[in-house]
């Protein structure tokens, strides 16, 4: 059997190659399928044929004469004759039952097979040539209306033993048990990959969004569709900035330049895996992480800060082959979050907050991890800082800001090595 199934399905996939639209692929292997298996259908009769000879002589003959031009519907799709294949398998078909049933009587039932055939017509025909599959199936309905009514009353032709109508009609009933066996099955397999791939193809745009919004607001999103906003009272964002970028961007080639973002960005997008927090989007060479949202949680301001430190560190080991530097700036409040627009839409954060933290950034000193007052009054207890004193702010006017250097090693209360720079 293992030797049988590839040499059948080489059979079946005669007439497709790479060229081939998805669409045809499955009427030219069902075509060729049938064809291989109602021609050894066929063939089967021939040891009960031969066994009541000379009687049976004419259906030896149609019988022989049916099953090997039957395989030239393979040849023609070899040929790439698609239609007349096709054309040739059911007309051909059409003659043999209704030659068949013709002399041996409706009894027989083998003009069944016309019934039953039907089905796999609207499988074996692409939906360009629908109106052909339409003309296919009224010659089908029509022969066999026409062989019902006119031989209701008409014995059959062939003057056979009464044993061998028994026995040729008990073939044609299993011949039609197994055809029908053969039709749910090819129904089944065809729903059942149809799920699988629409199952697979949904898993593949689940995923896809997920690396554009946060799973809660898929969620949210897919419930309800449409504009999204909801109010955070804390949050805690931070931009992080390659420093001198603009000049690396002059002298690397395109491609480097790329992969070496992606080699930091990656790295980056792990640790905020890591420590369950949002990335939000990156502008060029600038990063933006959110903690506390789109989930609210009492530690936001410490996961951000862990964060910036971890990015810090790798800058100089991980990535120290890079030797680039990190400006990273961060702040905490409240901010509105949302995702609007129908194309190219991002989960997206707006407000006061998001401003002032990247001015953190910008104002920033370079290799270094520069914070609010907001922040520093938060932390003061759980990490080390160092007062840099107040400075300009774009926007903000004279803002007392604090470099991050660190998280404390002992657990004395408001102990902070707060100095001024």
């Amino acid at each position: 059997m293992q030797r049988i199934l590839p040499v059948f399905a080489r059979f079946t996939h005669i007439g497709v190659d790479a060229g081939v639209p998805r669409s045809e692929v499955r009427c030219i292997t069902l075509q060729n399928t049938l064809a291989l298996v109602f021609a050894l259908t066929a063939l089967a009769y021939i040891p009960l044929i031969l066994a009541y000879l000379p009687t049976t002589r004419p259906l030896l003959i149609l019988n022989v004469a049916y099953a090997f031009p039957l395989l030239s519907v393979i040849a023609l799709n070899a040929l790439r004759r698609y239609l007349l294949a096709r054309l040739f398998f059911y007309l051909y078909s059409v003659i043999f039952v209704s030659l068949s049933t013709l002399w041996m009587g409706i009894e027989s039932n083998m003009h069944f097979f016309l019934a039953s055939g039907l089905f796999f017509q609207f499988f074996t025909f692409p939906p360009r040539q629908r109106i052909l599959m339409f003309m296919v199936t009224l010659a089908n309905v029509g022969a066999y209306i026409l062989l019902e009514t006119q031989l209701a009353d008409n014995p059959y032709l062939l003057d056979v033993p009464a044993d061998f109508q028994r026995y040729f009609r008990l073939g044609v009933m299993l011949g039609l048990a197994g055809f029908i066996f053969a039709i749910s099955y090819y129904t089944y397999i065809m729903i059942r990959n149809a799920e699988a791939g629409l199952e697979q193809e949904q898993q593949k745009s689940e995923n896809l969004l997920l690396n554009i919004l946060p799973g809660r607001i898929v969620d949210r999103l897919k419930t309800n569709p449409g504009f999204l906003a909801e109010r955070f009272d804390e949050a805690t964002i931070m931009f992080a900035d390659i420093v001198d970028f603009t000049v690396l961007s002059e002298k690397m080639s395109p491609p480097d330049l790329v992969q070496m973002l992606d080699r930091v960005f990656r790295e980056f997008d792990l640790l905020a895996d890591k420590l369950q927090l949002e990335k939000i989007k990156t502008i060029g060479d600038a990063y933006m992480i959110a903690g506390g949202v789109p989930i609210a949680r009492a530690d936001h301001t410490a996961a951000v800060a862990r964060m910036a430190l971890e990015m810090q560190n790798i800058m100089g080991t991980e990535l120290g082959d890079l030797g680039l530097r990190l400006r990273v700036g961060i702040h905490c409040g409240p901010i509105v979050a949302g995702v609007i627009g129908h194309r190219k839409f991002i989960y997206d954060l707006w407000g006061d907050t998001v401003n002032t933290a990247s001015r953190m950034e910008s104002h920033g000193v370079v290799g270094e991890i520069q914070v609010t007052e907001a922040v520093y009054t938060r932390l003061k207890d759980e990490f080390d800082f160092e007062a840099r004193g107040p400075i300009a702010v774009k926007g903000k006017g004279t803002l007392p800001v604090y470099v991050l250097r660190g998280e404390q090693k002992n657990d004395s209360a408001g102990f902070n090595a707060a100095r001024r720079v």
